[in-house]
C-alpha cells in the first residue's frame, strides 16, 4: 500500500514537472522559433518584392524595414510584454525621441511612390502581428492577471458610468422641475 502511494506521488510530481516544462520551456521556445520563421518569411518576401522591381533596394523604407526585421529576428528571444511596456514608458517620457522615430519612419516610407508606401506598410503590419503573436503566446502566463485586471476595470468603469448617468438624470429632473415651478420662465 505504501509503495503504491509513493509511486503515485512520484508519477504526480513527474506529471507536474512535465506540464511545467511544456508550458514554460517548450511552448515559449517553439513560439520564438515560429516568430523567427515568420520574420524570415517576411524578409524573404520583401527581398523578392525588391527583386521584382516593386521597390528599390536603395529605397530608404526598404532599408529601414529590412533592418527592423533583422533586429526582431536577432532579439526575438528577448521580446516580452514587460519589455514592451518598458519601451512604451521610455518613449512616453521622451516625446522627442518618439516623434523622431515616427517621423523618420514616415519620411522613409513615403519617399517613393504610393504603391511602395503601401507595400512597406503591409510588411510592417505583418512584422507587428508576428511580434504580437510571440508576446501573447510566449508570455501567456502574464496575460492571465492582465485579463482579470481588464475585466475588473471594465466592471468598475461601467459601475462608475451608471452612477454618473443616474446623477445626471436626477440633476436634469431637478432643473426641469425648478424651471416649471418658476412661473416667470414658463411661456404664457
Amino acid at each position: 500500500m505504501m509503495e503504491s502511494q509513493m509511486m503515485n506521488a512520484a508519477l504526480a510530481w513527474m506529471a507536474i514537472a512535465g506540464i511545467w516544462w511544456v508550458l514554460f520551456e517548450a511552448v515559449p521556445s517553439l513560439v520564438i522559433d515560429y516568430t523567427r520563421g515568420r520574420l524570415f518569411d517576411i524578409r524573404h518576401r520583401l527581398f523578392l518584392a525588391a527583386a521584382d522591381g516593386q521597390i528599390s533596394f536603395d529605397h530608404e523604407g526598404y532599408k529601414k524595414l529590412r533592418s527592423q526585421i533583422n533586429v526582431q529576428i536577432r532579439f526575438a528571444h528577448q521580446t516580452s510584454i514587460i519589455n514592451l511596456f518598458l519601451l512604451r514608458r521610455a518613449l512616453k517620457k521622451n516625446q522627442e525621441m518618439s516623434k523622431l522615430i515616427v517621423s523618420d519612419w514616415n519620411k522613409a516610407q513615403n519617399c517613393g511612390t504610393k504603391e511602395e508606401a503601401e507595400l512597406l506598410g503591409r510588411y510592417r503590419s505583418e512584422i507587428g502581428e508576428a511580434v504580437r503573436v510571440r508576446i501573447l503566446w510566449a508570455d501567456w502566463y502574464l496575460m492571465i492577471p492582465l485579463v482579470f485586471v481588464t475585466f475588473f476595470l471594465s466592471r468598475l468603469s461601467k459601475a462608475a458610468l451608471e452612477v454618473r448617468e443616474k446623477k445626471f438624470v436626477e440633476t436634469a429632473q431637478t432643473q426641469a422641475f425648478a424651471v416649471v415651478e418658476n412661473e416667470e420662465l414658463v411661456p404664457a
